[in-house]
C-alpha cells in the first residue's frame, strides 16, 4: 500500500478510532482479507480489511453488511460496530475463543453444536440476495480464462456435469433460509459455550443443504456423522436429503476449485493451488463415481 494507506492509517480513519491510541495486530485465519485484532485501553475490536482478490471474485460488499447484519441478530454472529464505506472496512466485536481444526468437530456433539449455531442462523432474517454458487463459478472460470490463471486440469471439459447436477437440484428446490455458504471449521469460534459464525462474503439466501452439504465436506464428516448432521437438522435422515447435501457439496467444491484457482495466482502461497487440485478432487470423486445416477434421483424426487 501507497505511505499514505498504510493499514494503520487505514483503520485509524474509522470513525470510532479516530484520534485514539490503537494496538493494531493481525489475526489468523483470513484467507482472502486482512483480519486484525485492534486495541483501544482495555477494548479489543475485530477489523476486517477487504483483500486484493476481491475485485476480480467480485463481492458484493453491500449484500455482506447487510447479511451480517442479520446474522447478528440471531446471536451467533458478532455485531459489527462500526464501518469504513470508501474501503469496505469493517469494525466488529471480539469473540475469544478458538477456532476449531477439523479434528476438532468430528464427534457427535460437535457436529449437534454446529448444527444448534446453523439453525439459529437460518432461522432469522432474511438476506438481501440469493446465491448460486454455480453461477460465480462461471464468472470465475472465465475470469481465469481471460486472465490466463491455470484451473486443474479438465475442470472446463466436466463442467456441463456440474451443470446437470445443479438442474436437478433446481428440480426439487426446498424453501431457501439465510445461508452461510462458506461453512468450514475456520468460519466458527468456540468460546466454550457456544460455535459462533463469521466471515459472511459468500452470504446469501439458499436451500439449507447447501450449508450442511458444505460443512460436511469441509469437516470430512464420515457418513455416520453426515447422517447424523442431517437428523439432528431435519429430524430425520432420507436418502433425499443426503443426496441434496451431497450434490450441494459438490457445486460448491468445483466453485472453491476455482477460488483457489484465482488466489494462487494473486497470493504467493503454494497452499491456494494445493487447496484448487484439493477441491477439484472431491468434485471427481462425485463425478465419476457409480452412484451419481442414484444421488441424481434422490434428489429430485
Amino acid at each position: 500500500m501507497a505511505a499514505d494507506t498504510t493499514m494503520e492509517h487505514l483503520i485509524g480513519r474509522i470513525e470510532m478510532f479516530e484520534g485514539r491510541d490503537l494496538q493494531i495486530s493481525p489475526l489468523s485465519g483470513g484467507h482472502m482479507n486482512g483480519v486484525f485484532l485492534v486495541g483501544v485501553g482495555d477494548e479489543r475490536f475485530a477489523v476486517r480489511v477487504p483483500g486484493q482478490a476481491s475485485e476480480i471474485l467480485e463481492m458484493d460488499r453491500a449484500a455482506e453488511r447487510y447479511n451480517a447484519g442479520a446474522a447478528a441478530e440471531t446471536g451467533v454472529s458478532p455485531r459489527i460496530l462500526d464501518y469504513l464505506d470508501d474501503a469496505n472496512v469493517m469494525v466488529l466485536e471480539f469473540v475469544e475463543g478458538a477456532i476449531p481444526t477439523i479434528e476438532d468437530v468430528q464427534s457427535l456433539e460437535q457436529v449437534q453444536r454446529m448444527v444448534t449455531s446453523i439453525r439459529r442462523l437460518h432461522d432469522g432474517r432474511r438476506y438481501i440476495n440469493d446465491f448460486d454458487m454455480l453461477a460465480r463459478a462461471r464468472h470465475w472460470l472465465q475470469a481465469c480464462q481471460q486472465r490466463g490463471f491455470p484451473v486443474p486440469d479438465g475442470a472446463l471439459a466436466r463442467l456441463g456435469q456440474v451443470e446437470e447436477i445443479a438442474r436437478v437440484l433446481r428440480s426439487g428446490t426446498e424453501p431457501t433460509v439465510p445461508c452461510h455458504n462458506d461453512l468450514a471449521p475456520y468460519n466458527f469460534i468456540d468460546d466454550g459455550q457456544q460455535l459462533w459464525i463469521i466471515d459472511f462474503e459468500f452470504s446469501g439466501n439458499n436451500d439449507p443443504c447447501y450449508d450442511l452439504g458444505g460443512i460436511a465436506s469441509e469437516a470430512e464428516l464420515d457418513d455416520a456423522l453426515t447422517s447424523a448432521l442431517c437428523a439432528s437438522y431435519f429430524g430425520e435422515t432420507t436418502p433425499r436429503l443426503l443426496a441434496r447435501m451431497k450434490l450441494h457439496a459438490a457445486i460448491a467444491n468445483f466453485g472453491w476449485m476455482l477460488f483457489c484457482s484465482i488466489q494462487a495466482e494473486l497470493i504467493p502461497d503454494p497452499g491456494f493451488w494445493e487447496g484448487a487440485t484439493a477441491y477439484w478432487t472431491t468434485v471427481l470423486e462425485v463425478l465419476d463415481s457409480k452412484e451419481l445416477p442414484q444421488l441424481m434421483q434422490d434428489a429430485a424426487d
